[in-house]
């Protein structure tokens, strides 16, 4: 441990120390090994890799590999041939995304590290799937570009594959990358011409999950799938809408009630929706609020709805 500390917070320049006694350059041990990597033989890639992701194994470390070009680096190396090698390299990627603000890392970095951490979304070993997962989720927040670029590599398919694994966690950061990705223009249009049915049954099941961040997650989703028209008549028209209405009744989390309240305002202000489905969705909404919302955003959103008849909806 006292070897990886000096390896990431004192190998660097000492002269001038910041406040915490760091190096104020960061890491030459970490700026060397990316010139072993522009320079040297597969093995030693390999062995790079692997000395990266032991670096990495601390959280708070993480910043200081990427200001020593530790992300560069191991983009360089997530192609390897050895697999050991290469888990590692992504794996490290993975979990640097995972803690790191995507706007500190260059335009070029973001976009390079969608492939990686998709292609490890396939892996068969569940701790790969969470990073990646989780990695991807935050990078998603970046930009429109990079959710394109994240659906070019088929990311939506291959996190939908994660909300059927055994592991409740890897779910979870399957269907937070999901609600990330549902911000893509390209996904909003496949939703809109009805070619989602799927994923909104889907994300209705996981609204009643006792998972917190993963009910939170689906009913996020949803809310902004609904703030289109076009998309919430597809909403409305899914088998499992009956359901949604029933877990807004029963629902007591004030986060997930924010956004079912959103997404069902929505609902309620859309053209398209059929009467009828406008006035089972308005019954709905009066009959929870008879009974007490514990969102303020949620009570308000209804009160709107219910007030002006046709009303307007905010989002989640």
């Amino acid at each position: 441990e006292q070897l990886r500390q000096w390896c990431v917070l004192y190998s660097g320049d000492m002269t001038k120390k910041l406040p915490d006694g760091t190096a104020t350059t960061g890491s030459n041990i970490v700026s060397h090994l990316g010139k072993c990597v522009a320079h040297g033989s597969v093995r030693v890639k390999s062995i790079v890799a692997m000395v990266l992701k032991y670096l990495c194994a601390d959280q708070k470390h993480r910043r200081y590999i990427v200001t020593s070009g530790g992300v560069r680096t191991l983009l360089s190396l997530v192609d390897v041939d050895e697999d050991t090698a290469r888990d590692a390299a992504r794996q490290a990627l993975a979990q640097i995304c995972i803690v790191t603000n995507p706007s500190l890392l260059p335009y070029s970095e973001q976009l390079d590290a969608v492939r990686p951490l998709v292609q490890m979304l396939e892996h068969h070993h569940e701790l790969l799937q969470f990073e990646a997962a989780m990695g991807l989720t935050n990078l998603l927040t970046a930009s429109d570009e990079l959710r394109s670029r994240a659906l070019q590599a088929r990311a939506w398919f291959a996190c939908r594959d994660l909300l059927f694994s055994d592991n409740e966690l890897v779910q979870r950061a399957g269907l937070e990358a999901m609600c990330n990705l549902t911000m893509a223009p390209e996904m909003l249009e496949r939703f809109a011409e009805g070619k989602c049915e799927l994923e909104i049954r889907v994300f209705i099941g996981f609204c009643t999950s006792d998972d917190k961040p993963s009910s939170i997650a689906a009913s996020g989703a949803l809310a902004m799938l609904s703030s289109c028209d076009e998309v919430a008549v597809h909403i409305a028209a899914n088998e499992n809408f009956g359901a949604l209405l029933d877990c807004f009744q029963q629902c007591a989390d004030p986060a997930v009630q924010h956004r079912l309240a959103s997404s069902l305002c929505s609902i309620v202000a859309a053209e398209g929706i059929p009467p009828e489905v406008v006035a089972r969705t308005r019954a709905a909404l009066a009959k929870r609020r008879s009974t007490g919302l514990s969102s303020k955003e949620a009570e308000r959103l209804v009160r709107e709805v219910l007030e002006a008849g046709t009303g307007t909806a905010g989002g989640a």
